[in-house]
């Protein structure tokens, strides 16, 4: 998908016998409401950067688009008894609460939204710019897409291990995503470890633990991956210079905004801006 939408929408639609899908957002801000019953209920936040698994039988889902967004959403349907067939039966490769979704053994929903990491932003690029045409193209889709649901059950399985092998009570978890939302909050001066570690209320050692245990990552390279997330946003919606938007978002200079975001989108912030404006 890629619009801009005109007018705020909100469309409202039942979903009986649902397909898995893989969301991958690059542009825009919308949300999708999903009610199973009469007492569950759950929002999903589409945003730029933001990978999205679900599955969602038996459902009512309304959807919300927002006045003066761009859109560009990349989804992958695939229906369960499919990619069932493509894993081999091996169901011990995917997340646990994935698996009756493949097995058929229930209609239990599934939604797992996560930031996109740099391996999935690297196979979209090579979606968005295939060099082949006719039969060659739909194969390099075909085969590229299927790496993108590949890459998104091996982080997810990758991050319920992680889960269940944490050391972190619930209330040092609740912590450290309090940290993260200090340290995102401000991205132009954000607080060091210490100022972070104070206002939560824990010592640094289990701040910077907590970090790679909750996120899989150190706090820097989450500020690092906001500000290039926030950055893709603004270069899209071309109201400020690339000097500005590297003053805004807390980078040293402007060489080193470009360094950083070359080394993390494969192109400068100039030329993603001019191929995104055609």
């Amino acid at each position: 998908m890629d619009f801009r939408a005109h007018m705020p929408v909100n469309h409202i639609f039942s979903i009986g016998q649902a397909p898995l899908i893989f969301s991958f957002h690059m542009s825009g801000f919308g949300c999708a409401r999903m009610t199973y019953s009469l007492t569950r209920r759950e929002t999903v936040n589409g945003e730029p950067g933001k990978a999205i698994i679900s599955f969602t039988p038996d459902s009512r889902c309304e959807t919300e688009t927002l006045l003066g967004q761009h859109y560009r959403v990349f989804n992958i349907y695939i229906s369960p008894s499919h990619l069932y067939s493509q894993l081999g039966e091996e169901l011990d490769i995917v997340p646990r609460a994935f698996r009756p979704a493949l097995e058929g053994s229930g209609t239990f929903p599934y939604i797992r939204s996560s930031a996109m990491t740099v391996q999935t932003r690297v196979i979209l690029d090579q979606i968005f710019n295939c060099p082949y045409q006719g039969r060659l193209r739909s194969m390099h889709l075909e085969y590229k897409s299927m790496e993108l649901i590949i890459r998104q059950l091996y982080e997810a399985q990758g991050s319920e291990v992680k889960v269940r092998q944490s050391t972190l009570c619930p209330s040092d978890i609740e912590r450290i995503r309090e940290a993260e939302r200090i340290l995102t909050n401000d991205l132009k001066n954000p607080p060091t470890l210490e100022e972070m570690a104070r206002q939560i209320g824990i010592n640094t050692t289990k701040l910077k633990k907590g970090f790679r245990e909750v996120f899989g990552t150190t706090a820097y390279a989450l500020l690092r991956e906001e500000r290039l997330k926030r950055a893709d946003r603004l270069l899209r919606e071309d109201h400020m210079s690339i000097t500005e938007i590297a003053h805004y978002l807390g980078f040293s200079d402007t060489s080193h905004f470009i360094r950083e975001f070359s080394k993390h989108f494969g192109t400068t912030p100039g030329r993603f801006s001019r191929s995104y404006s055609r």
